[in-house]
Formats: C-alpha cells, structure tokens, sequence
C-alpha cells in the first residue's frame, strides 16, 4: 500500500502531459536565447520531465498496483467470509451426527431394557445388542464397498496425501460425504471402537472444498479476478480440518494443532488466524447445538 501510494504521489509531482511536455521545453529554449543575445545568462536548476512514452509506462504500473491491491483486498475479505460460512456448517453437521447416534444409541439401550423386564432373562437383551451392532456395522461396510470406497477408516491418512500434492479421485465427492456421515452414525451407535476424529476431520474438509468451489464458480458476490487453485485447495482442506475436530471436541486449539501438525505440509500467518478464529466459532456453535 505504501509503495502505490509513494508511486502515486510521485506522478502527481513529475508527470506532465504531452502538450505541457512540449509547452515548457519550447519556453525553457526560448528563455536561454533571450538571456544569450542580453547577454545575462545564468546557470539554472535541471528540471526532469517524463517523456510521454515514460508517463505512459508510469501510469500502467500504478493502475496494476491498484487492481492488484483492489483484488486482494477483496479475496481477504471473501476468504474470511466463506471461513465463518463453513464453520458454522460443518459445527452443525458434526452436532447433528452427535445427536443422532446418541438417539440411535438410547433407543438400542431402551430396546435391550424392556426385552430384560419382560423376558427375565438378561441372554436376550445381549443377543439384541449384538443383533444390532451386527446390523449396523454390516450397512456402514456396505455403504464403503458399494457407495464410495473413500468412505472406509478414518481418512486423514488420504488428507495428508492430498496436501502433499497427490491427486485422489472421489476423495471429496458428494457420495463420499453420505458414506462418511451415515456410517459415522451407524458405528458410533453400535458400540464398537471406533473414535470421531478422523471422520469429523473429513467432513470439515469435504464441507470446505465444497463451499470454495460453489463460491468461487456460483457465488455472485466473489471478487473479480479472484486467483483459484492448488493453493486455495489446500488451505481450505486444511483449514476445514481444523475446523472439524474442534467442532467434534470442542477444542479450537486441538484442532489448529492437529492440522498444522498432523495433516498440513505448509502453512501461513494468515490461515492460522482464519483457521483460529473459524474454530472458536465452530466450538462455540457446536457447544450451543449441543445443549
């Protein structure tokens, strides 16, 4: 900013227009040959002047700064947008997942009770129990063989190779988002050892891909000449990451750490502010969804 407005302060100072240009170069000559034949003539100062071609040059490079600096300001100002945007969308959908299989979860538990009370025998309950973790584990295997292969373990091994700069099909798609969220429902309702964090780690990046690709391409309110690519890929991924685990613990420090640590290869001053301040958010959102 202080370099554009130095430039422009300059050309306000040195530039001239052409008619002007040649204006005072005929005025400067015809004052030296006054002062020749009155024989007066005394050293002057060196005035410098932009030729026009120069003046040209000067102007071009001042309005690229501008746009540049225009254009920048505003992909900072949108990247922050679509930060509170998925932070308040995948906190939401990770609560939802949550609020689910703790249903699913009470209503196999009341299931199991009532079948003790009336059969009076505890065999039976066990034997729901187990029917339906058979069940349910059955469905979500399924789901990630038929559905999206991407779907099975935790996925964060994937992540990483994705921001390592390899390219993974279906990695993000939109069946690979059903997969995880349902067959994370089915396993943490089934009562078998199986933890959150990776699959809440895929579903803030799967919800931040989604979101920077539909603003980038749909949105009518993104800046214009907004640079897209590998780049914004990874931040995104990355951030979303961050994103995800703290709305799964509600912890925006654990979930920064985890990304910056775990998942990402490179990072900035900047993604980690965005990454901050978009994870308290989804803390605080998931906490209020909870209660």
């Amino acid at each position: 900013v202080n370099q554009v407005l130095a430039m422009e302060r300059h050309l306000s100072k040195s530039v001239v227009s052409t008619h002007e240009y040649s204006d005072t170069e005929s005025n400067l000559s015809t004052t030296r040959r006054r002062s020749h034949k009155r024989g007066r003539h005394k050293k002057t100062a060196h005035v410098s002047y932009l030729a026009p071609h120069e003046m040209l040059a000067k102007q071009q490079s001042l309005a690229k700064a501008l746009r540049s600096l225009e254009v920048g300001g505003g992909q900072v100002v949108f990247s922050w947008m679509l930060t509170l945007i998925i932070s308040v969308l995948t906190s939401l959908q990770v609560s939802g997942i949550f609020l689910a299989s703790d249903e699913v979860q009470s209503y196999r538990l009341h299931l199991a009770r009532e079948t003790i009370q009336n059969t009076g025998s505890w065999t039976s309950g066990f034997f729901l129990l187990w029917f339906h973790t058979i069940c349910a584990s059955s469905i979500a295997c399924l789901l990630v063989l038929f559905v999206a292969n991407r779907g099975g373990g935790s996925g964060i091994s994937d992540i990483k190779a994705f921001l390592n700069g390899n390219g993974i099909p279906d990695l993000f798609s939109f069946r690979t988002y059903l997969t995880r969220t349902f067959g994370l429902i089915l396993v943490a309702s089934s009562g078998i050892f199986a933890g959150s964090e990776g699959p809440s780690a895929h579903i803030g990046a799967i919800t931040a891909r989604s979101i920077l690709r539909f603003a980038v391409e749909k949105a009518p309110f993104r800046p214009r000449g907004m640079s897209y690519g590998h780049r914004s890929d990874c931040e995104f991924v990355a951030q979303g990451v961050a994103i995800g685990i703290a709305s799964a613990f509600g912890a925006p420090v654990g979930g920064i750490l985890f990304a910056f640590e775990e998942a990402s290869s490179f990072w900035s001053k900047n993604l980690t502010w965005r990454s901050f301040v978009g994870c308290m958010l989804a803390a605080a959102v998931g906490k209020a969804s909870a209660v």
